[in-house]
């Protein structure tokens, strides 16, 4: 199983070592970048399980330089702490688009709501992406 977003999200089938999909010779593009929930990310149980779900479903993820340090958004950070909310959502996106993505997706409504406000590529809950993809 593969997965590219151009337009839409579409959903391959067993990709071939040319990286193109065997049933209908789709290309495997880079897909989308990841921005993990923090609060989950500490405990060792939980941490990589949307990246393993995604991938096991095909999606590609694209690689995600200090994808451990926050987005800004924090609770009431971003309200109370505005200036340094902003240049912290910055820096996360351009760690997030480094890998040249279509899309970001998200596990926590915070950040994907702080990240949307500025980010260039479509922003949404991982759970959409995957309820896109079996769509098509």
């Amino acid at each position: 199983v593969g997965a590219h977003f151009k337009n839409t999200v579409r959903r391959h089938h067993t990709t071939g070592s040319n990286g193109r999909c065997s049933h209908c010779g789709g290309s495997r593009t880079p897909g989308f970048g990841l921005s993990p929930a923090l609060h989950l990310a500490t405990r060792s149980v939980i941490k990589g399980i949307t990246e393993s779900v995604l991938q096991n479903l095909g999606f590609q993820l694209t690689a995600v330089p200090d994808s451990h340090l926050c987005c800004g958004s924090a609770g009431t950070y971003s309200v109370l702490q505005p200036d340094l909310s902003s240049e912290l959502k910055k820096r996360k996106l351009n760690n997030l688009m480094s890998g040249k993505p279509q899309g970001i997706a998200s596990s926590n409504i915070g950040c994907l709501a702080h990240l949307e406000s500025a980010a260039k590529v479509p922003v949404r809950h991982w759970v959409e992406w995957v309820a896109q993809a079996l769509q098509h």
